[in-house]
C-alpha cells in the first residue's frame, strides 16, 4: 500500500512539474512575440544646422514631426499640429496668414516683419515683409523641423524667435506610389461647408531619375455676414497649389534636386467685424457681422518658389550648393474712410471745404 501511495505522489508531482514547464514556455513565447511586435525607436535625422545629423547631437532645441505622423493624424495644416511643439503658438492674423510666435516673441501682426522664419528644404519661403506659411500634402513631407530660439547666425533675418523648416520627400526611383485625400469642414455661423482635396504621386523615370508631384485645393467656409450687401459668409477663402520635384542621382557622390512650388489664396472679403457705436444709423448689426461697402476686403495672394540643390562629395568633404528664386505677390482692397473722418465731417480749415457733416447735425438738417 505504501509503495502505491508513493508512486501516485511521484506521478502527481511529475504532472505538476510538466504543466509548470509548459506554462513557463508559453509565457516566454508570448513575451518574445510581444517584444518582437513592440515598436522600436528609430534614429531621427535633422538638418537644423544645414547638414544632416542625429537629433540628439544638435546643440539647440529642435522638435521634429514626421510627415507620416501628420498623415496618420490627418494634420494637414500648421494650425492642426502646432500644439505638439513646445513654445510654438499661433493666433489669427489678417486674411489667411496666421501670427506665429516661438517663445512668445512676436511683432503682433502677420503684416509686420515676422520673428519666425519659414523655410522649405532650407530655402527661405515667401516674403521677408510678412509671414506666409506653405500648404503641403502630408504625404509630400519627410518631416517638419521647428527650431526654438534665435537662428540669425545660420538663417539670417526674420528668425529672432525661431525657425520652421518644411523638409519635402525626395523622389524615389524604387517604384510608383501615390496618395489621395478628400475631406470636409464646417464652422459656427458658416454659410457653407468647406472641402479639401489633396494628392501626390511618385514616378520613377529611370534608375537614377525620379519625379514627385503633388497638388491641393481647399475652401475654408466664411462665418462673417454683411447684411448691407446681403452676403452671408463673406470671408470665405479658396486656396490651391502644386509642387513638383525632380531628383537626378547618377552616383552616390552627386545629386541634383530641382523644385518648383506655386500656391494661390483668394478671399471674397475680410474677417473683420463692426460694432455699432452711439449715433450709428446704418443697417442693424449683430454678432459676426460687418457693413463694409462693396469692393472692400477681396484679396489675392500668390507665391512662387523655385530652387536647385546640388550635393557632391569629395573624399570626406560634403559640398552643397543651394540656388533659389521666390516671387510673392499680394493685393487687397481696404476702406480707410474712418481715418479721414474728422476731415469729411467738419471740413479742412482754410480750404473752403466745410465737411459733409453727419446725420442729425444742423449742417444736414438745413
Amino acid at each position: 500500500m505504501s509503495n502505491q501511495i508513493c508512486m501516485r505522489r511521484e506521478c502527481v508531482l511529475a504532472c505538476v512539474a510538466a504543466l509548470a514547464a509548459a506554462s513557463l514556455f508559453t509565457q516566454r513565447s508570448h513575451a518574445a512575440e510581444a517584444a518582437d511586435a513592440a515598436p522600436t525607436l528609430g534614429e531621427v535625422i535633422v538638418t537644423a544646422q544645414k547638414h544632416e545629423e542625429r537629433l540628439q547631437d544638435v546643440p539647440i532645441p529642435v522638435t521634429a514631426i514626421s510627415g507620416q505622423t501628420l498623415a496618420d493624424n490627418n494634420q494637414v495644416r500648421i494650425q492642426d499640429f502646432y500644439s505638439q511643439v513646445p513654445g510654438l503658438s499661433i493666433a489669427p492674423g489678417s486674411f489667411t496668414n496666421p501670427v506665429i510666435a516661438i517663445r512668445g516673441i512676436t511683432t503682433g501682426s502677420s503684416n509686420n516683419a515676422p520673428t519666425v522664419g519659414i523655410m522649405v528644404d532650407g530655402v527661405p519661403y515667401g516674403s521677408s515683409a510678412h509671414l506666409i506659411v506653405p500648404d503641403f500634402d502630408p504625404g509630400d513631407l519627410a518631416r517638419v523641423e521647428v527650431l526654438r530660439g534665435p537662428q540669425g547666425t545660420l538663417y539670417g533675418t526674420s528668425s529672432l524667435g525661431g525657425l520652421i523648416n518644411f523638409i519635402t520627400q525626395d523622389p524615389s526611383s524604387s517604384g510608383v506610389s501615390g496618395r489621395v485625400e478628400a475631406g470636409g469642414s464646417g464652422v459656427q455661423n458658416g454659410a457653407q461647408l468647406g472641402y479639401s482635396f489633396r494628392g501626390s504621386v511618385n514616378l520613377p523615370v529611370s534608375e537614377d531619375l525620379a519625379v514627385r508631384m503633388s497638388a491641393f485645393t481647399r475652401l475654408d467656409p466664411g462665418y462673417v455676414d454683411n447684411p448691407a450687401q446681403h452676403i452671408d459668409g463673406i470671408n470665405v477663402d479658396r486656396a490651391s497649389g502644386g509642387h513638383i520635384v525632380a531628383l537626378w542621382r547618377p552616383s552616390d557622390v552627386f545629386s541634383l534636386k530641382l523644385s518648383a512650388l506655386y500656391q494661390q489664396t483668394k478671399g471674397d472679403g475680410t474677417g473683420q467685424i463692426n460694432v455699432a457705436s452711439d449715433g450709428y444709423v446704418g443697417v442693424p448689426l449683430g454678432d459676426l457681422q460687418q457693413n463694409y461697402i462693396p469692393g472692400v476686403g477681396p484679396y489675392v495672394q500668390e507665391v512662387q518658389a523655385y530652387s536647385a540643390i546640388v550635393k557632391g562629395k569629395l573624399g570626406s568633404v560634403d559640398l552643397t550648393s543651394v540656388s533659389a528664386y521666390n516671387v510673392s505677390a499680394f493685393s487687397d482692397s481696404q476702406d480707410f474712410t474712418g481715418s479721414f473722418g474728422s476731415f469729411t465731417e467738419f471740413g479742412v480749415p482754410g480750404t473752403g471745404f466745410n465737411g459733409f457733416g453727419v446725420p442729425g447735425t444742423p449742417l444736414l438738417d438745413s
